[in-house]
C-alpha cells in the first residue's frame, strides 16, 4: 500500500464530530464515516493516486461527496469492500468505469467539492456501495491507518 497524498496528513479523525456543514446554520454532531487527509498549503493542489488495487465501480459528482471515486477492493484483507476518496478537484479524465485500477494509478487532484469545508480527500472503507454512511456499514479505517502510522 501506498500513500494517496504524497506529503498528506490526517486532518479529520473517524467517529463522531461537531462540525457544522455547508447550509447548517448551527453545528451538529454526525458521524464521520473515514478520514480527512490534508497537505501542507500551497497554489498547487496535491495529486491523489489510488493506495489500493481494485477495479473502479462508480466515479463522477454528487452533492455530498463533489467528485469521488469508489474502487472496489477485490483481493486481500478487506476484498469486496469499497475504498471511497471523496470531494477532488477534477477526476483523471481517463477513468473509465470497470477498468482495473493499480496502486499508484492517478486519480484526480486534492479539492474542496460537496459537502467539504476546505481542501482535502476523504477516504472511507464501506461494506456496500449502496450503504449509508453509518457505523454499521462503515469499516473502522485500520486499511487506511495503516497508509498514516
Amino acid at each position: 500500500m501506498i500513500k494517496p497524498v504524497i506529503d498528506g496528513h490526517i486532518s479529520s479523525e473517524y467517529g463522531y464530530r461537531v462540525i457544522q456543514l455547508p447550509g447548517q446554520t448551527v453545528p451538529t454532531k454526525n458521524f464521520h464515516c473515514g478520514i480527512d487527509i490534508g497537505a501542507p498549503i500551497s497554489d498547487k493542489a496535491p495529486k491523489i493516486v489510488s493506495p489500493i488495487r481494485g477495479s473502479l465501480y462508480l466515479f463522477g459528482f454528487s452533492k455530498s461527496f463533489g467528485n469521488r471515486i469508489w474502487i472496489h477492493i477485490t483481493e486481500g484483507e478487506y476484498k469486496d469492500w469499497y475504498l471511497v476518496l471523496a470531494h477532488m478537484d477534477s477526476l483523471n479524465p481517463a477513468l473509465k468505469a470497470g477498468q482495473i485500477i493499480e496502486e499508484g494509478t492517478f486519480l484526480g487532484i486534492m479539492g474542496n467539492t460537496g459537502m467539504s469545508l476546505a481542501r482535502h480527500t476523504h477516504l472511507e472503507l464501506r461494506d456496500n456501495p449502496s450503504s449509508s454512511e453509518t457505523e454499521e456499514h462503515c469499516k473502522n479505517p485500520e486499511l487506511i491507518r495503516k497508509l498514516f502510522p
